[in-house]
């Protein structure tokens, strides 16, 4: 997908989702060229939903698709919240917006409304599961809150590296206090940056580990270990 006349810089569109094709949409009506880069070959429906609430009407009326939009979608009057044993606990009611909330619901493939009555029910009934009682889900939890408190200080580090680096091509007087550091740094302090930079070099725990490169030994990463056992007892079934 690209426009046909070639002035100025092009925009590159990398994904045809909803914020692409939107963009792409609006560069075609500010006569700026662009080409959308999209994995896939051909659109395929989804077993999912999209909800799109009021705020996002004006802009779909200005870009001319918003009567379609609505045409295809139910309106969404209220979520309903139900316990793990599907009784009902509580219901957000959504008819008091400024605008009709639309949900747009996709398929795996045609359902038989028969089969499924809640198609011919022009409105999108939303269903939620509340509470703790899940499961694995205190499993799940456990292995987020071990990774974030393992990976957050480093990337939070590099972070933080990142932006002072960034400082030295500052116009301003910060970037000239960055360069002055810099120019004057001494040796044993920059190899220490980055030896300590070097060897925080996490891997993919579900992929087979490649060996260390260079003179620096990376850091045990003690969620890739458990991932790699995890991985050798599955290949081991």
């Amino acid at each position: 997908m690209t426009t046909t006349a070639q002035t100025g810089p092009k925009v590159l569109i990398v994904g045809a989702g909803l914020g692409g094709v939107t963009l792409a949409i609006l560069l075609e009506k500010a006569g700026v060229p662009y080409e959308v880069f999209e994995r896939a070959t051909t659109v395929k429906p989804l077993g999912s939903a999209m909800h799109i609430g009021p705020k996002l009407h004006p802009l779909f009326e200005q870009i001319g698709v918003y009567d379609e939009f609505v045409a295809l979608s139910k309106h969404l009057i209220d979520v309903r919240g139900h316990n793990e044993k599907r009784e009902f606990q509580r219901s957000l009611d959504f008819t008091t917006a400024e605008a009709i909330c639309t949900c747009i619901v996709g398929q795996t493939g045609p359902l038989d409304p028969e089969e499924f009555p809640q198609l011919k029910n022009p409105i999108c009934e939303f269903f939620s599961t509340l509470g703790d009682n899940k499961p694995y889900s205190d499993e799940i939890t456990q292995v987020f809150t071990e990774y974030r408190a393992e990976r957050y200080p480093i990337v939070r580090e590099a972070f933080v590296s990142s932006q002072m680096l960034s400082w030295t091509i500052d116009r301003g007087f910060k970037g000239t206090l960055a360069r002055l550091v810099a120019r004057n740094l001494p040796y044993w302090l920059w190899k220490k940056f980055l030896v300590k930079g070097a060897k925080e070099r996490p891997q993919v725990g579900f992929l087979p580990e490649r060996k260390n490169m260079g003179t620096v030994p990376a850091d045990v990463q003690p969620s890739f270990l458990r991932a790699q056992e995890a991985r050798k007892m599955a290949l081991a079934v």
